[in-house]
């Protein structure tokens, strides 16, 4: 992440045998009065987004989110790291090139 960060995101929920894991199951009624519950998950995981150049770490922050995909879980992470701290962090994107 630019400036100066790193973003680390790590599974919440503990699952069978401990092991852990990226989404929560559940069950969705459905509006329709005769319609079956549909079986939906979402995506919960735990946001650290650390300042490299902070040795005493004071100044990372570490919040829960959960959101239906992890393209989403991402973009609000990065929102919810600008409504919490003011800083605007972007993701640096590293391209492969072609063979």
């Amino acid at each position: 992440m630019h400036p100066h960060h790193l973003m680390r995101i790590t599974p919440v929920d503990k699952g069978a045998q401990g092991y852990s894991e990226w989404m929560t199951w559940y069950w969705q009624n459905n509006e329709d009065e005769d319609g079956l519950p549909q079986l939906q998950y979402s995506i919960r995981a735990h946001v650290e987004v650390i300042n490299v150049e902070d040795r005493e770490s004071e100044h990372n922050v570490s919040f829960t989110l959960h959101n239906e995909d992890i393209e989403s879980l991402i973009k609000n992470a990065i929102t919810g790291m600008r409504h919490m701290t003011g800083i605007k962090i972007k993701p640096v994107v590293l391209r492969r090139k072609a063979s």
